[in-house]
């Protein structure tokens, strides 16, 4: 049977990397576990993510 969810990715990531017991992963809620995910990318492998500046209009000079 195949789902859209790899929930065997989510369990490995959730037990082995951060650290859950299976009662705690199954409560956390998806946006704590992205957050906490994204946490411990920046902590062990800072390259992963690319940190994006905000530009907003105002800040645009005009030619």
């Amino acid at each position: 049977m195949v789902t859209d969810t790899p929930w065997d990715f989510y369990l490995f990531v959730g037990i082995s990397l951060l650290g859950y017991k299976l009662d705690e992963f199954l409560k956390i809620t998806p946006n704590l576990f992205m957050k906490e995910y994204i946490l411990w990318l920046k902590m062990n492998n800072p390259d992963a993510i690319q940190e994006v500046e905000t530009v907003y209009v105002d800040q645009v000079p005009f030619l």
